[in-house]
C-alpha cells in the first residue's frame, strides 16, 4: 500500500481525506499501510482523487503485505514494502486498457 501513498503530496492531505489525526496518518505512512478497517473509505478517497480501485485489490494488497512481512521476519533480506503489488489506476488508463 505504500505506493498508494503516492496519490497524496503530504501526510496532511491523508489526514484531511480520512478525517483522522496527523499522528495516525503519519503512522500509516511509516507502516506503509492504511488499516483494513478503512478500506471502504480508501475506495472512496482513491476515486475522489481520480484513481480506480476495488475491495478485491485492497484485499490482495493487505494479503501480499502480510506475506512480505512474514518473509522479512524469517530472513535478513531487505525488501521494499509494497514492491510488485497492484496500484490504483487512473480512470482514463483503465478505460483505454479496456478499449484495447
Amino acid at each position: 500500500m505504500s505506493r498508494y501513498f503516492g496519490i497524496w503530496s503530504s501526510i496532511g492531505e491523508i489526514e484531511q481525506d480520512y478525517e483522522t489525526t496527523y499522528t495516525a496518518a503519519a503512522a500509516w505512512v511509516r507502516r506503509g499501510e492504511i488499516p483494513k478497517a478503512y478500506d471502504p473509505v480508501t475506495i472512496e478517497v482513491v476515486r475522489a482523487r481520480g484513481f480506480e480501485t476495488c475491495r478485491d485489490d485492497l484485499d490482495r494488497w493487505h494479503l501480499n503485505l502480510k506475506r512480505q512481512r512474514l518473509r522479512l521476519r524469517g530472513s535478513d533480506a531487505s525488501v521494499q514494502i509494497g514492491q510488485g503489488l497492484p496500484l490504483p489506476v487512473r480512470k482514463i488508463e483503465a478505460q483505454s486498457e479496456a478499449a484495447e
